[in-house]
């Protein structure tokens, strides 16, 4: 049996005509009905899996958001104080808003890269290794600096 492209005009009926065919053993039969669920459940997987990685993508733009509109509330609780009109608490008040902010969108990036290093592992992809080059050192401006 060769490899039927999902997409190719009768790819499932032919699977499907192989699997029920009362020529195969029962044996036979129950192994491929086991690989299509294998398969399906493959492809569920990367699909959900992918699902996720735009819903932590969202999840950033939404904290990014908040966390702007935090900044923007502590910039407007500065200017009232500075013109008078409000106490230093409502300052201190936007401060700690904004130090809060933070947490969650560093979560949201965390959770981000978590979501795609799972996506990549279930679709099998390997990503290239780091290369960690050494800072390049002149030795010679060193102990030329040392020497004098």
């Amino acid at each position: 049996m060769g490899y039927l492209a999902p997409g190719a005009p009768g790819a499932v009926r032919r699977w499907r005509g192989a699997v029920l065919d009362p020529q195969r053993p029962a044996g036979a039969r129950s192994a491929m009905f086991e690989l299509e669920g294998v398969i399906n459940q493959q492809l569920l997987s990367v699909r959900t899996q992918f699902y996720t990685v735009l819903f932590a993508k969202q999840r950033i733009a939404v904290q990014e958001e908040n966390v702007n509109l935090l900044a923007q509330q502590l910039k407007d609780a500065r200017s009232r104080f500075d013109a008078g009109t409000t106490s230093n608490f409502d300052v201190l008040r936007a401060e700690v808003a904004l130090a809060n902010g933070q947490p969650p969108l560093i979560q949201a990036r965390n959770d981000f890269r978590v979501a795609v290093e799972q996506l990549r592992q279930l679709v099998g992809y390997v990503a290239p290794k780091a290369r960690i080059r050494p800072r390049s050192r002149n030795w010679s401006a060193r102990w030329t600096s040392v020497s004098r």
